[in-house]
């Protein structure tokens, strides 16, 4: 997955494993069972250093991470 990380484009290899409980994924939920949400939020835990580390944030940098354009607030 590619994720435009401080400014200069990363690619991030993710394994197969996402973090579950009873079956359900511990931290993202997507609606329909899609797989992108938990992958997307795997990616920015590599990018970080760790789920940890991504617990919240401002919407305009995710934008940023995924388009890798310039915002403002």
């Amino acid at each position: 997955m590619w994720l435009c990380h401080d400014g200069a484009w990363e690619s991030f290899f993710l394994d197969d494993y996402i973090p579950t409980y009873l079956n359900n994924p511990i931290f993202s939920k997507a609606h329909n069972a899609e797989i992108w949400v938990p992958l997307l939020e795997k990616a920015y835990a590599k990018a970080f250093g760790s789920y940890a580390k991504i617990k919240s944030g401002f919407t305009s940098e995710a934008i940023k991470d995924l388009t890798g354009s310039p915002y403002k607030t």
